[in-house]
């Protein structure tokens, strides 16, 4: 289970380490073995892009 300090409920702790982006990009690829991948990649960006403040764009196909 992820566990994260609680201020950082309230207050960015900045930019994530690659490390990071690596086990979310290996969670999601095994999510995705479970059902329609483009659907569930589309699903995590939607989410991404609000947490980021920038605009769902969807695309046109996996990559």
């Amino acid at each position: 289970m992820l566990e994260f300090e609680g201020r950082w409920r309230f207050e960015s702790p900045g930019p994530v380490g690659n490390d990071v982006v690596w086990e979310f990009q290996k969670l999601i690829e095994r999510i995705c073995g479970q059902d329609d991948r483009k659907y569930i990649l589309e699903h995590f960006k939607s989410y991404f892009a609000t947490a980021a403040g920038t605009q769902y764009y969807p695309s046109s196909n996996e990559s």
